[in-house]
């Protein structure tokens, strides 16, 4: 966990992005060391100044890996904490974030929505509740996501400098490393949804393996797949050596797991409801790989078939209706997730 910063870190931080607006008072060396779990515990004023050590991605700052995969805890209330900071990149005098160039990051500018890194972020505290841009997003195409700005009660941090730590994106956490933390489980063997995704696995399997448009595209939406997704999709299923021609085409047939949300501290009402509820989701991913079970991804973000990963995953969801059960598979191709671990 990174907590507290060296101040040797703050001269680069400084010296990182320009300042926010000429006469600007927050600077890294009037800057207050401090960390996302003490602003999220409630530390330090709006307006303050500081400077934190912290992983960014997706318009977010974490202390730790760990903290991503926890299952965010939006702060609904004027009053309530989330577990999210969220964090508004350097930003000119009109509160636009400045565009890349040579002193500044494209990824900084970006919100960091490909690849959470490491950094160190000098600015101001705010709140979300006292009207951060646009109701708590900022302007396009600025991306943002599980935020505290989703909801009023969350903290922020408008960015007057930023340092990235050079070395490699942050990687996602394995079963050894983050079970913990894991917001996917494997379905229960005895769940009343288990065998209902089981079929739909079954269809999906040769579909795909096939790379035979005619036999997966009515899995995958049919006449609602837009051209740009059938796009992509064809491109990840005819990518030789990528992580469907891996995971699907080898010699033997590959390893499966059915994967939900876990919900933790689900009360015995709570998980009948849940088995009674006519709408659910799932992940379905496959692995050429013998260690597979120690592999398979803890969140959704990581479902994503980036390149490198050692399986290749579909999202699938389920209704029941009146007339019948409706489901519609999806294929991840936008890599998302953390980087793989080295090996």
């Amino acid at each position: 966990m990174r907590l507290l910063i060296p101040l040797s870190l703050f001269a680069a931080a400084a010296t990182a992005t320009p300042a926010a607006a000429e006469g600007d008072a927050c600077t890294a060396t009037t800057a207050k060391a401090t960390s996302i779990a003490a602003i999220i515990a409630g530390e330090g004023d709006s307006g303050d100044c500081v400077t934190v050590r912290a992983i960014a991605w997706k318009g977010a700052l974490y202390d730790s890996v760990a903290q991503i995969y926890a299952e965010p805890k939006p702060a609904r209330e004027p009053g309530g904490r989330g577990n999210r900071v969220a964090y508004f990149p350097p930003s000119d005098t009109e509160r636009k974030p400045l565009p890349p160039g040579s002193d500044l990051a494209p990824e900084a500018t970006e919100g960091f929505s490909q690849n959470a890194r490491h950094i160190t972020i000098t600015g101001t505290l705010g709140s979300c509740r006292s009207g951060a841009i646009r109701g708590g997003r900022p302007p396009l195409p600025y991306v943002i996501d599980e935020s505290a700005c989703h909801h009023p009660g969350g903290r922020l941090i408008r960015a007057v400098a930023v340092a990235i730590e050079p070395g490699p994106p942050v990687e996602r956490l394995v079963a050894k490393t983050g079970a913990a933390s894991a917001r996917l489980s494997p379905l229960a063997e005895d769940s009343v949804w288990t065998p209902r995704f089981v079929g739909i696995a079954d269809q999906l399997l040769p579909a795909l393996a096939s790379g035979d448009e005619s036999r997966w595209r009515p899995l995958l939406g049919g006449k609602w797949l837009g051209e740009t997704d059938a796009a992509a999709i064809r491109a990840l299923l005819a990518d030789q050596g990528g992580v469907f021609d891996a995971a699907l085409r080898g010699d033997k047939a590959p390893r499966r797991v059915i994967l939900g949300w876990r919900s933790p501290g689900q009360s015995a009402e709570q998980r009948a409801a849940a088995e009674a509820w006519p709408h659910a989701e799932a992940v379905v991913c496959w692995s050429a790989r013998p260690d597979a079970d120690t592999l398979w991804p803890l969140a959704a973000f990581d479902a994503d078939n980036r390149p490198g990963r050692p399986y290749a995953c579909a999202r699938i969801t389920y209704s029941i209706y009146d007339h019948g059960p409706v489901w519609r598979a999806y294929i991840e191709s936008d890599g998302v997730g953390l980087a793989e671990p080295a090996a």
